[in-house]
């Protein structure tokens, strides 16, 4: 495509955008582009393993069962990276490299041959067609003029082709309008907080707020900041002691390929401005943005300047570096030594700047894109810092039903805001802020468990006066909705006599109702009566009474049934229940009156102990070394009002593979970095850790 415009939208506001677009050019001529997803390893391997299995000539037939290919599939390692705006991304391993990598692979190789090599030709090629989830066709006349069209799953015309041969063959306009949830978290924290879009401008925002600084980028407590929630962004924020809207525009740039190697040398010019070293004292002048380390594209394109290139072979090296041309790269050397020497550089210096630039066209940043993105990042740091309450709820509301949401919910428990159970009378769809209480109501669609027609069917019942109220309308929903809601707290508001007596009166409702194990009958027979008086449950003189006896045996059935439904739906505590259905503790500290050696005591390299919950934990590849190819994981868990950093290697990762979930009550054995950071050495669960300390537990609750 001849001309590419690239903009970012609230996300929630996108559709009005286009439709814009479609007021402005005509309906008919725009569209939406194609993608094509491939086939990953894991598909493949997935995919060719069912067809030889179920396949009657096939000599694996039988052979190759899902356990098989559901193991192999999961030992297939894929690399997480970090995309061009920031995002963490997961990348296959080349299918080759992972079974020279993995000895279990070479073996299972070695026997089915025919599996891995048709899986190594299908791995990669088209799987699907997809809709590219930003870019936009703008055409003159009607879009069929041009290529051929096809409709997307909301029934929008979508440009048939791969993008990139479109992008070749017809010169049009391409528009790359990419919804942010960012802008739409901070379009809804100024309508919590009653404030206007004038109120936070950009461009007359104090960048210097000591606040933000102080609270966010410096401590590294970045949780729904803008392009700086990954642990390296962490890391580099604190690294850098961040102070000033620059360094937000360097980690933004440098947490990329390419620029990340570059980043120490950035902090050690920014605290150490006497103790610089370059290639040569030019690059002081050149570089002078960036403490003297090339960071950004247009940096690049300055020393090209400098070495004496016109501006139109300015403009090829920069196509070189933004697309990774390393071969035109090495065409424009003869040139750029050329130039450099008239500069009186001697040839040490020039093949040094040279190797540096060479390398950065693996991916140098636009210094333009950095600064937009880190004006972004530091206006939703100001939110949450003067509007706390108000910036998360909208960020839980945004991430509702992710993983991330109990990161976000423990991240509001840190700050001190009071999380309130769902309320089946007073809760919304998502979440609501109370300001005034610090409070954040959870809302009904928070709910694991609680399905959509469940959710439908309480809002148009509601409001319920009394638990007898809500079973009416409880017999009519799926069992599953009515338990969550029980588990998630939501009913606690029509009864005070906990949890428990919901359930069972929740259980008698269904059983009255015949939908719980047997049915209670209508009236005693023979054999009823006999049962009963075999039990020992009526006298001989009852015996006659039969609508006493149709009680009794109804009685009798209900208390079996009950025993059955407790030890089926209440297994657990009220904290378990929590957490399974809402992703965090709210009534209570798991870790209360717990006892665990003093963290505060231990020294750095030595190993001490740590409890909490695991809020999240990432799984990476190992590139290099003897474990190549292997898994090792970071953790983040949360202890009280504190999240460490747990990392993971690949020996420890195996071993406890089983308790690194999310959601999961651990103790921990790490060797520590810092007062929130270090290695696992070895972990077990809370209740194995309690079982293990009994004698000291009980020693330590009697003495407080």
């Amino acid at each position: 495509m001849d001309k590419v415009y690239d903009y970012d939208v609230d996300k929630l506001k996108r559709g009005d955008m286009i439709q814009v677009m479609k007021d402005l050019f005509g309906e008919e001529n725009v569209c939406n582009i194609s993608t094509f997803n491939t086939f990953s390893n894991k598909v493949a391997i997935r995919d060719i393993g069912r067809v030889l299995n179920d396949k009657e000539d096939s000599p694996y037939k039988g052979m190759i069962t899902p356990e098989l290919r559901d193991l192999v599939s999961k030992t297939i390692p894929v690399i997480k990276k970090v995309d061009k705006d920031g995002n963490e991304i997961e990348i296959d391993v080349s299918l080759k490299d992972a079974i020279k990598g993995n000895d279990e692979l070479q073996k299972l190789y070695k026997q089915y041959p025919m599996w891995f090599e048709y899986a190594l030709k299908l791995s990669g090629l088209p799987k699907s067609r997809g809709c590219h989830a930003s870019a936009i066709m703008v055409t003159p006349k009607p879009v069929t003029e041009y290529c051929p069209v096809c409709y997307n799953k909301d029934g929008e015309i979508m440009h048939q082709a791969e993008m990139h041969a479109l992008m070749d063959d017809i010169k049009l306009i391409k528009m790359d309008s990419l919804g942010l949830k960012n802008l739409s978290i901070a379009d809804m924290t100024l309508k919590f907080a009653g404030i206007t879009w004038e109120d936070v401008d950009i461009n007359h925002l104090d960048l210097n707020d000591r606040k933000v600084y102080d609270e966010v980028y410096k401590t590294g407590e970045t949780v729904g900041v803008f392009q700086m929630e990954s642990a390296e962004a962490r890391r580099m924020l604190i690294e850098a002691k961040t102070d000033n809207i620059e360094d937000i525009i360097v980690v933004n740039s440098a947490n990329r390929p390419g620029t990340k190697d570059s980043f120490p040398d950035y902090c050690h010019n920014k605290l150490h401005p006497y103790d610089i070293t370059v290639i040569h004292p030019d690059l002081k002048r050149l570089f002078k943005q960036s403490h003297c380390v090339l960071l950004y594209q247009e940096q690049a394109l300055s020393l090209l300047r400098y070495a004496g290139f016109p501006e139109v072979e300015v403009e090829t090296g920069r196509r070189a570096i933004g697309k990774k041309k390393e071969n035109v790269m090495r065409t424009l050397r003869p040139k750029f030594e050329e130039g450099l020497r008239k500069r009186n550089w001697n040839d040490e210096q020039i093949e040094a700047i040279w190797n540096l630039l060479l390398k950065q066209s693996e991916y140098c940043f636009n210094r333009g894109h950095a600064v937009a993105y880190a004006l972004l990042s530091y206006l939703t740091a100001y939110l949450k810092v003067h509007y706390p309450i108000e910036y998360l709820t909208a960020c839980l509301i945004m991430d509702e039903g992710t993983d991330k949401a109990s990161t976000l919910l423990s991240e509001a428990k840190r700050l001190g805001f009071e999380l309130n159970n769902p309320d089946i009378n007073n809760s919304g769809m998502s979440y609501t802020p109370n300001q005034s209480n610090n409070e954040i109501l959870i809302g009904l669609g928070s709910i694991k468990g609680l399905s959509d027609n469940g959710l439908n069917t309480i809002l148009a019942n509601r409001p319920f006066v009394s638990m007898t109220d809500f079973m009416t309308t409880a017999i009519t929903m799926n069992k599953g909705d009515v338990v969550a809601l029980i588990k998630s707290g939501a009913l606690d508001s029509l009864t005070n006599k906990g949890k428990i007596d919901l359930f069972k009166q929740y259980y008698i409702a269904r059983f009255n109702a015949g939908k719980e194990g047997k049915k209670p009958i209508k009236k005693a027979n023979k054999t009823n009566i006999k049962q009963l008086f075999d039990m020992g449950l009526i006298t001989p003189e009852q015996q006659d009474d039969k609508e006493y006896c149709t009680y009794i045996f109804n009685d009798h059935r209900m208390r079996l049934e009950w025993a059955k439904f407790k030890d089926k739906y209440c297994q657990g505590t009220e904290l378990d229940w929590e957490m399974e259905v809402l992703n965090v503790h709210l009534s209570g500290n798991p870790f209360e009156g717990v006892y665990l050696p003093d963290w505060s005591k231990v020294n750095v390299e030595e190993e001490g102990w740590v409890g909490g919950v695991i809020i999240n934990c990432k799984t990476n590849v190992i590139k290099n070394g003897k474990n190549k190819g292997k898994k090792m994981a970071f953790i983040n868990l949360g202890v009280r009002d504190v999240t460490f950093d747990i990392t993971v290697f690949a020996n420890k990762y195996t071993q406890y593979i089983d308790l690194l979930k999310n959601g999961k009550c651990v103790v921990c054995r790490i060797k520590k970095d810092s007062e929130v950071k270090g290695c696992l050495q070895s972990i077990e669960t809370l209740e194995d850790y309690l079982n293990r300390t009994k004698y000291v537990q009980e020693k330590y609750r009697k003495e407080n």
